[in-house]
């Protein structure tokens, strides 16, 4: 996907790119709002909110309703809060960073979140308060919840960590933090599979990085299960 996505990037021919995936739906104005929104912050990077759907209709929720009417810091909610909006068809951005042609890590196999979240730790990005952007839901989705795609992209998001650490641009608390969800949500991966070795070692290096409440029941659970005829 990366490779794919860079191909893409080197062959365009505008200085404002976005990608969109067969799942997704722009709103008739994501285009029009976006660049604007661009020019207006002298932004590099704009994302908008987004919503799922399916084949009965929308789903209840968008994925920013929480942040309705708030001043959004884009780089906070991708960094430590809300993973769900940094997905490359969410987000307009400028094909040329000092010069240079903006790129994905070919290293990583789902690079969207790597590639946003480090040009968002360095880079002005915008958010604009409105639906832009619909994404479809079905057991098909490569990146539904639970499936290996979602596995994988959890432990890369370290590696993004360590980049991001490595850096300066955030600070080690920052580092431990997010390792440790993303460690929780992996065991949660194979907690639902009762692969319940894999999941005990992965809330251990939860717990390790960042000792929670919410991280030692969810250890407890899983070692009770583990142990149960």
């Amino acid at each position: 996907m990366s490779k794919l996505r860079n191909l893409a990037i080197q062959r365009s021919t505008c200085e404002v790119l976005a990608f969109i995936d067969s799942d997704d739906i722009w709103h008739v104005d994501k285009i029009k709002k976006h660049v604007a929104a661009m020019e207006a912050q002298d932004a590099f990077l704009v994302c908008a909110d987004c919503q799922g759907f399916t084949e009965n209709g929308l789903m209840p929720r968008s994925v920013g309703e929480h942040l309705r009417g708030t001043n959004v810091d884009v780089r906070e909610q991708l960094l430590s809060r809300n993973l769900s909006m940094a997905f490359g068809t969410n987000f307009f951005f400028r094909k040329y960073l000092d010069g240079a042609m903006v790129q994905l890590d070919e290293r990583l196999v789902s690079g969207d979140h790597d590639f946003l979240v480090m040009l968002v730790a360095t880079q002005k990005a915008a958010y604009i308060d409105e639906v832009l952007n619909y994404i479809r839901r079905h057991k098909g989705n490569v990146s539904a919840e639970g499936t290996i795609t979602t596995l994988i992209s959890h432990l890369e998001y370290n590696r993004t960590a360590e980049k991001l650490l490595s850096k300066h641009l955030i600070s080690d608390e920052q580092y431990r933090k997010i390792k440790a969800a993303n460690y929780c949500k992996t065991a949660g991966y194979y907690l639902g599979r009762r692969r319940y070795r894999r999941s005990n070692a992965y809330l251990l290096e939860a717990l390790k990085n960042d000792f929670r409440w919410y991280y030692l029941k969810i250890f407890i659970k899983s070692v009770a299960l583990s142990v149960m005829p």
